[in-house]
């Protein structure tokens, strides 16, 4: 299996998921704009929150070896 840099994985995930966040917002928002604000808390802890989970993991990997 090929290694990683860490801070280069975690930025793409920021990235992709940030993309993601962003076309879901929008196409939420042409739907109805009154739930663009209920979907927006959930996608902001998300995106927080799944960037330090890959972190977290990746750096448990490479202090074990």
């Amino acid at each position: 299996m090929k290694k990683y840099n860490i801070q280069i994985v975690a930025s793409w995930m920021i990235v992709i998921q940030a993309v993601v966040i962003a076309l879901v917002m929008f196409y939420l928002y042409t739907l109805s704009p009154s739930l663009e604000f209920v979907f927006l808390g959930l996608m902001a802890s998300m995106s927080a929150i799944t960037p330090l989970l890959y972190i977290s993991t990746f750096r448990m990997k490479g202090e074990t070896e």
